[in-house]
């Protein structure tokens, strides 16, 4: 067995390497050299010799990349990559090989591998990959000791009411406006829609947190989010409905209260349900932001939400947002405030074909059409927070035009579909404990 240690040197990223093949370590080191990469643990050795002595090396060295080598035994390799995920949940691992078939690709992917490497290896692919993963690394929370933060929840009226729509594009645009640290969270547990309507693909979210509430700080908060290319930082709901049926209101108000300590800005996509889980939010809420469509099932759930709002958050005031308006229709905004006893806090124009593409693509609304929809959004994000947006230095007009004819005549990426597709799913890593293969040494 040969493993070789190195000192770490200063302002350099701690890297491991794994693998029986010593001419791919004498390569990544040789890559790595000319890189910002410091290989601080190798290890020449089948998976099957890893001991957890050795993997308590790794842990103490907190690495940020790890290279596994999977021609050996591509199986265990894979158990291996897993295994140092869920011990070290902010490492990105790069996987390496000759040839390797698309079903070790697959449960290599879906262990935890964000990168493959093909051998022998390039300088240039090396420095891409690491280029990569650098990038979807999550980003980590700068904040510490506050706990000012603001918690603005949205709530839809009804299924279909476009909650998460006005959600996701006001939590970009309150990023851009503020350039406030600003996290989005997903608290629809059993069908929450966040990382597609922001085209992201989370490896961890809200579920894997709660369960390691015990050991929360903020650097294992850092681990569990995704950033979104805005700045925005994300909480996701779990993929599988059952993953979330068992958190409930205690780990809800927990977790809140540790991000309010964290962001300046908790954006909460509470869609329309009124469980344990959003009433928890509720309940703890600066802002609670009600999204409704003019219509009568809208204004009916209105009053009936109201007697539950009245109970759990008596003294915060109610924020009604009106989505898809059209003043031409048939209940007008004075209808609907009169019905209600309440004045209408924001109106948000009906442009359905722009949403539904956003929607297919995972490109939000505010990042590509700059105008009546990114101006009412600027101005929802101006009442709440108090600060006007900067003039935009581009005529949106032409840019409105631009998006309009791409929504209308081009065909969807393939992209916006592979995560439909029951094999293209990347179910997400639980982070539970797993059974290292080897012995104690």
């Amino acid at each position: 067995m040969k493993m070789k240690k190195e000192t770490r040197k200063a302002d350099r990223i701690p890297a491991i390497a794994i693998g029986t093949d010593s001419s791919f370590v004498a390569d990544l080191r040789k890559c790595a050299g000319k890189t910002d990469l410091d290989l601080v643990l190798e290890f020449e050795i089948p998976f099957r010799e890893l001991t957890r002595v050795q993997m308590e090396k790794v842990h103490q060295a907190s690495p940020r990349l790890a290279f596994i080598d999977l021609d050996d035994d591509p199986h265990t390799g894979c158990k291996v990559a897993r295994y140092l995920m869920e011990a070290n949940p902010g490492m990105r691992i790069a996987a390496a090989g000759t040839e390797i078939s698309s079903e070790v690709l697959v449960e290599a992917m879906r262990s935890g591998v964000s990168e493959y490497l093909k051998k022998p290896l390039s300088q240039p692919m090396f420095e891409e990959a690491i280029d990569r993963m650098s990038r979807t690394a999550p980003a980590g929370p700068p904040r510490n000791g506050k706990s000012d933060g603001k918690i603005l929840l949205f709530f839809g009226a009804k299924g279909g009411a476009g909650t998460t729509t006005v959600a996701t594009n006001f939590a970009i645009q309150l990023r851009r406006q503020t350039s406030a640290r600003v996290l989005l969270l997903d608290l629809d547990l059993t069908l929450g829609e966040i990382e597609l309507y922001l085209g992201v693909e989370p490896r961890y979210g809200i579920v894997d947190l709660a369960r390691n509430l015990h050991r929360l700080d903020e650097d294992l908060l850092g681990s569990y989010i995704t950033n979104h290319s805005t700045g925005v930082d994300v909480l996701a709901a779990p993929f599988d409905p059952d993953e979330g049926r068992g958190i409930g209101a205690g780990e809800i108000d927990k977790i809140l209260a540790f991000l309010r300590g964290v962001y300046d800005y908790v954006v909460v996509d509470a869609s329309n349900s009124l469980d344990e889980r959003a009433i928890a939010g509720l309940r703890v809420a600066d802002e609670i932001l009600v999204v409704a469509q003019v219509d009568v099932p809208s204004l009916r759930n209105i009053q009936r939400a109201r007697r539950v709002l009245k109970r759990v958050a008596p003294e915060r005031p109610l924020r009604l947002v009106i989505n898809r308006f059209h003043p031409a229709g048939e209940i007008t905004l004075e209808d609907v405030e009169r019905a209600l006893g309440l004045d209408a806090f924001c109106t948000l124009s009906n442009d359905y074909a722009s949403v539904l593409y956003s929607i297919n693509t995972g490109e939000p609304l505010v990042m590509n059409v700059p105008s009546i929809c990114e101006r009412e959004f600027s101005g929802l994000v101006g009442k709440i927070t108090g600060v006007e947006a900067a003039e935009s230095k581009q005529p949106w007009a032409s840019r409105l035009r631009t998006w309009k004819r791409r929504s209308a005549r081009s065909p969807l990426p393939p992209s916006a579909l592979e995560s439909v597709v029951e094999d293209g799913v990347q179910p997400r890593t639980s982070n539970g404990p797993t059974q290292l293969i080897g012995a104690e040494g």
